[in-house]
């Protein structure tokens, strides 16, 4: 995670693997297409299938906004299929007490 911005009101955090799959999903492209050229190799589709999956793996996003005036803390996480938002008080946050 980095922090994308700072200041008296709010701390926003950013912590982004997307360039991961992009690399994975571009990897997954190009084993079909070599496949259609050398067509008596359909084994050839394991490793596009591998880089698929971890493509889709890694393809998230989170942002946490920690809101200093109100004493909250917002988490919105993408991932693969669908957006999840999270709000909690400062107060509900429990860390390790040692």
């Amino acid at each position: 995670m980095r922090i994308s911005e700072n200041t008296s009101l709010c701390l926003k955090l950013r912590d982004r693997t997307l360039w991961i799959s992009l690399v994975c999903l571009a990897a997954a492209a190009v084993f079909p297409v070599h496949l259609a050229f050398d067509s008596d190799q359909p084994t050839e589709l394991i490793p596009a299938a591998l880089f698929l999956m971890f493509g889709l793996a890694f393809l998230r996003a989170t942002d946490v906004t920690f809101d200093k005036i109100g004493r909250t803390c917002a988490i919105r996480r993408f991932e693969v299929l669908r957006v999840k938002r999270t709000r909690l008080a400062f107060a509900d946050i429990m860390g390790c007490q040692g």
